[in-house]
């Protein structure tokens, strides 16, 4: 008697756990589902006056893939695509691939600097803007910059038709070079590269932007979610 009770405790037991165990299965299987859908769609409003000539919106898809639209008059649409990663309420963004190949020229003598070089595909980009530390500067017609290689670290290549990104300079490579060469990719012009860039998402908000030197994100700053059918975009623009 006393070994049929326990088999049925021990029954009963069994069906219980496998009860709750469907049920939080359930739970996070509906959460992976659901706790999605907040992001999946278009953000940024583009209804302005001037959103014919200037026009900033991007879609999130199922996928985990991405699609940030540019219009800047004159020069049209660019579309910028990647993939995310959410990580609570931080999206992730990445490019699919970098917009610049890096190439460091062995010095032959010891120095404290050395020269930073950046070409597009054919000659130096010229009156490229150059963020290094965050240090800014514009580069002359050479295309060239001199550095000092202790605080040589992160660089940021700006050009009207195309955005680095960061680019992590190898310290220990640096320091025997007399040159480095960063060779920007002609296919990647005006299109956005997304390094690890993260973004937070807060209601229909999409936070894009941080302050200057804080952690914090700029509540000016921000995509709010509309429909699918208020993307602007036309491929014959």
């Amino acid at each position: 008697m006393y070994s049929l009770q326990r088999v049925f405790l021990l029954a009963d037991f069994r069906g219980n756990f496998m009860r709750i165990f469907r049920i939080i299965y359930l739970l996070i299987i509906t959460d992976i589902c659901f706790g999605q859908k907040d992001l999946i769609g278009l953000f940024g409003e583009c209804n302005s006056p001037t959103s014919g000539y200037l026009c900033n919106q991007v879609q999130f898809k199922e996928n985990n893939s991405f699609v940030f639209y540019d219009l800047l008059h004159l020069r049209g649409w660019t579309l910028s695509e990647g993939f995310w990663k959410r990580k609570g309420d931080t999206i992730v963004l990445n490019s699919p691939q970098n917009f610049y190949s890096i190439k460091y020229i062995a010095s032959k003598v010891s120095s404290d600097s050395l020269i930073i070089q950046i070409n597009d595909s054919i000659e130096p980009l010229a009156f490229a803007g150059v963020l290094i530390n965050s240090k800014s500067t514009t580069l002359g017609i050479s295309g060239k910059l001199t550095v000092h290689k202790k605080y040589l670290d992160t660089i940021y290549v700006f050009y009207p038709s195309i955005t680095s990104g960061p680019i992590l300079i190898d310290k220990l490579k640096a320091n025997t070079s007399e040159k480095i060469i960063i060779n920007m990719d002609a296919n990647q012009f005006g299109k956005i590269n997304f390094n690890n860039e993260k973004w937070l998402l807060r209601g229909n908000k999409l936070f894009y932007s941080r302050k200057v030197d804080s952690s914090y994100y700029d509540d000016e700053k921000y995509f709010i979610k509309v429909k699918i059918t208020d993307l602007k975009y036309n491929k014959d623009y």
